[in-house]
């Protein structure tokens, strides 16, 4: 019976850490060992996973490291792992009690490497904010499709919903990048799925992504940025590996992608805190702009040709563009607040 090696890195979640726990404790499938690093805690989150680990039936290992940050926590997870397949997840995720039963069946039933499934977002009041891979129809991927696909942003596949065959992580010396804090679960993703041949897909919502305030990517400072690095590291890993097609979706389309998604979260929420980093280690940055002029449009439509030009907006005007979208969000706020107010009105009448 294959085990399964489940890796949980905790940072002061004492709020949730039991819940995804019990997530995992309560699966149908029972040949599981649970690794817990603690990366340091300040609050009672490694107390309550001594006391919650300790009174199961499961096989654990508990560790605990200074403060170094999540993806050395993984890290040591991996390399603490004994079973034939990896599953990792957050500590305030948590996953339906059948979630590795369906995965691993896919991936024995399909003879793939790795199986992934439909998600959802939640938020503090467990409403659903968001949905992935809910339209997704096929069951079974090739490695380039797939990758393909992601990139695109048409299937969505992060850290807590998929399952590997270990021997596709330890055998090609695949960790996750310890001097990045955004990104990096990509570049750990994709990585290992290139040296998939195939990957299948189970069509069932299994695995829940919980949204905190003061999760990472809710803090809009410059570390948001690192995700160029994550998607260069990618870019030079499949060139360094021949594939040459996944290298340039990459290099000139997804990278530029992430760049200003997260540019522009950072504007809107906290450019006060963050402008002299965007002034100067952004916008005066000839590599990063000869970087982002190498985007290529790979399905002409009216949005990537608006892409094109908001690049070249910011390329050759990086201070202009930076006022405009500050002038935009504040217009954008004023037409809610009024909207919100009318609809008091409304009620109040």
């Amino acid at each position: 019976m294959n085990k399964i090696s489940i890796i949980i890195p905790t940072y002061n979640v004492e709020k949730y850490v039991l819940r995804c726990l019990s997530s995992i404790v309560d699966q149908t499938y029972k040949n599981i060992e649970i690794i817990v690093v603690d990366d340091g805690s300040t609050d009672k989150t490694f107390d309550l996973v001594n006391e919650f680990l300790s009174n199961s039936k499961s096989e654990y290992q508990l560790l605990r490291q200074s403060n170094c940050g999540v993806s050395v926590a993984r890290n040591l997870g991996l390399q603490r792992a004994n079973g034939e397949f990896i599953y990792i997840i957050d500590s305030d995720d948590y996953i339906e009690k059948t979630f590795l039963e369906k995965l691993l069946q896919s991936i024995i039933v399909n003879n793939s490497e790795a199986a992934f499934c439909a998600s959802d977002a939640i938020n503090e009041f467990q409403e659903v904010i968001s949905v992935a891979n809910n339209d997704i129809k096929t069951v079974l991927f090739d490695r380039d499709k797939l990758i393909k696909t992601f990139i695109m942003r048409n299937l969505d596949i992060c850290t807590g919903n998929i399952l590997y065959k270990s021997t596709n992580i330890k055998r090609h010396n695949i960790k996750y990048n310890e001097n990045c804090f955004n990104g990096e679960d990509q570049e750990f993703n994709l990585k290992v799925l290139f040296n998939c041949k195939k990957i299948s897909f189970v069509q069932e919502n299994l695995f829940h992504y919980f949204v905190r305030g003061n999760s990472v990517t809710k803090t809009y400072d410059k570390k948001l940025m690192s995700v160029t690095t994550a998607m260069k590291n990618v870019a030079n890993y499949f060139i360094a590996q021949g594939n040459h097609d996944l290298f340039n979706m990459i290099n000139s389309y997804k990278m530029q992608k992430d760049f200003f998604y997260n540019l522009d979260m950072i504007i809107i929420n906290n450019y006060n805190e963050n402008k002299e980093f965007i002034r100067n280690d952004l916008c005066k940055n000839k590599q990063l702009i000869k970087d982002l002029k190498t985007y290529k449009i790979i399905k002409y439509n009216a949005r990537e040709i608006k892409y094109k030009l908001k690049i070249n907006f910011f390329c050759y005007l990086p201070a202009l563009y930076i006022r405009y979208k500050i002038v935009f969000n504040k217009i954008i706020r004023v037409k809610k607040s009024i909207l919100c107010f009318g609809i008091i009105g409304l009620r109040k009448d």
